[in-house]
C-alpha cells in the first residue's frame, strides 16, 4: 500500500502520512486506531512497534509501574486500547492546562 493509498483511507494527505511515517509528526488516537485496525495489529503495535509477545523484551529502563502498565495495555483488546489511550490524553491535557500560568 502506498502512502497515497493509505492516505485515501484515512483521509489523509500523502504529506500527512509521511509524516507519520519519519516521525515527524504523531498521528492522532482516532488515526492509530484506524492504523491499526487497517493493518490487523494493535494500537500498542503501532506506537511501541512490538508484538504482544514481546513483553520479556521491555526496556530495562521502565519502572515495574510502567512495566505493569505496558503489559496490561498489551493484554486488553483493540477498543479498550483505543479508550486508555483517550484518558491519558485527556490527563496530559489537563496536566499541562494545570501548569499554565
Amino acid at each position: 500500500m502506498t502512502q497515497t493509498d493509505l492516505g485515501r483511507v484515512l483521509k489523509l494527505s500523502k504529506t500527512a502520512v509521511s509524516g507519520y511515517e519519519i516521525g515527524d509528526a504523531a498521528p492522532a488516537l482516532d488515526t492509530v486506531a484506524a492504523l491499526a485496525e487497517i493493518g490487523d495489529v494493535t494500537c500498542g503495535w503501532i506506537i511501541m512497534g512490538k508484538s504482544e509477545d514481546s513483553a520479556d523484551s521491555l526496556p530495562d529502563t521502565l519502572t515495574p509501574e510502567e512495566q505493569k502498565l505496558l503489559e496490561g495495555f498489551r493484554s486488553v483488546n483493540h477498543t479498550d486500547q483505543t479508550s486508555i489511550l483517550r484518558i491519558v490524553e485527556g490527563l496530559t491535557t489537563l496536566r499541562k492546562q494545570k501548569t499554565k500560568p
